[in-house]
């Protein structure tokens, strides 16, 4: 209950716990098909990693460490080892 004449806050709308397992589920799918995609449609796996971030962020779920290395965190691009990024390998 809030007080008369306050709005709800953001911690006062709470989302069922369903949400976040699906999220996930909806991150890995679409960084499955960034993969499958990119080397027909590059711009399209951009996109996906774009549409995995906004859910990541809308319902606060962090994106899992296999896929966070899959995409630049300066322009948010997929990265494909060989295509578009280089792999520097220090002493061997």
């Amino acid at each position: 209950m809030t007080p008369a004449g306050y709005a709800l806050t953001m911690k006062d709308k709470k989302r069922p716990p369903s949400i976040k397992p699906l999220a996930r589920e909806r991150i890995a799918v679409l960084f499955s098909q960034a993969e499958k995609v990119y080397h027909e449609h590059p711009g399209y796996s951009n996109r996906y990693v774009a549409l995995a971030r906004k859910i990541s962020m809308r319902e606060r779920v962090r994106i899992e460490p296999v896929f966070r290395h899959r995409f630049c965190h300066h322009c948010y691009r997929y990265m494909v080892p060989g295509a578009n990024m280089r792999v520097r390998v220090h002493h061997g």
